[in-house]
Protein backbone atom coordinates (compact mmCIF):
# COMPACT_ATOMS: atom_id res chain seq x y z
CA UNK A 1 0.00 0.00 0.00
CA UNK A 2 1.40 3.87 -0.86
CA UNK A 3 0.39 6.57 0.96
CA UNK A 4 -0.10 10.39 -0.54
CA UNK A 5 0.50 12.98 1.89
CA UNK A 6 -1.44 16.50 0.73
CA UNK A 7 -0.41 19.68 2.38
CA UNK A 8 -3.27 21.97 1.71
CA UNK A 9 -3.67 25.63 3.29
CA UNK A 10 -6.26 25.61 6.19
CA UNK A 11 -8.91 27.54 3.63
CA UNK A 12 -9.01 24.66 1.78
CA UNK A 13 -8.84 22.01 4.15
CA UNK A 14 -12.14 23.28 5.69
CA UNK A 15 -13.30 23.76 2.14
CA UNK A 16 -12.70 20.09 1.94
CA UNK A 17 -14.43 19.14 5.27
CA UNK A 18 -17.38 21.00 4.76
CA UNK A 19 -17.76 19.19 0.84
CA UNK A 20 -17.02 15.99 2.68
CA UNK A 21 -19.23 16.56 5.74
CA UNK A 22 -21.90 17.37 3.44
CA UNK A 23 -21.73 14.45 1.53
CA UNK A 24 -21.43 12.23 4.40
CA UNK A 25 -18.28 11.03 3.63
CA UNK A 26 -14.22 11.50 5.00
CA UNK A 27 -11.64 13.49 3.70
CA UNK A 28 -9.56 10.90 2.76
CA UNK A 29 -12.52 9.55 0.58
CA UNK A 30 -12.87 12.71 -1.42
CA UNK A 31 -9.09 13.71 -2.08
CA UNK A 32 -8.86 9.73 -3.35
CA UNK A 33 -12.28 10.79 -5.34
CA UNK A 34 -10.42 13.82 -6.39
CA UNK A 35 -7.04 12.76 -7.39
CA UNK A 36 -8.19 9.80 -9.82
CA UNK A 37 -10.76 12.48 -10.95
CA UNK A 38 -8.27 14.84 -11.92
CA UNK A 39 -6.13 12.09 -13.36
CA UNK A 40 -8.61 10.77 -15.22
CA UNK A 41 -9.86 14.00 -17.07
CA UNK A 42 -6.92 15.31 -19.53
CA UNK A 43 -8.92 18.15 -19.49
CA UNK A 44 -7.12 19.52 -16.59
CA UNK A 45 -3.94 18.99 -17.94
CA UNK A 46 -2.78 17.07 -14.68
CA UNK A 47 -1.67 13.90 -14.39
CA UNK A 48 -0.09 11.87 -11.39
CA UNK A 49 2.65 9.74 -11.02
CA UNK A 50 3.54 8.10 -8.06
CA UNK A 51 6.59 6.33 -7.67
CA UNK A 52 8.43 5.41 -4.48
CA UNK A 53 12.14 5.73 -3.44
CA UNK A 54 13.43 2.56 -4.26
CA UNK A 55 11.91 2.56 -7.89
CA UNK A 56 9.34 -0.50 -7.65
CA UNK A 57 6.55 1.65 -9.07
Amino acid sequence: MSQIIINLPYEDKRKFAEIAYKNDITMSQLLRWFIRDINSNSQYGITFHIENKRGEF
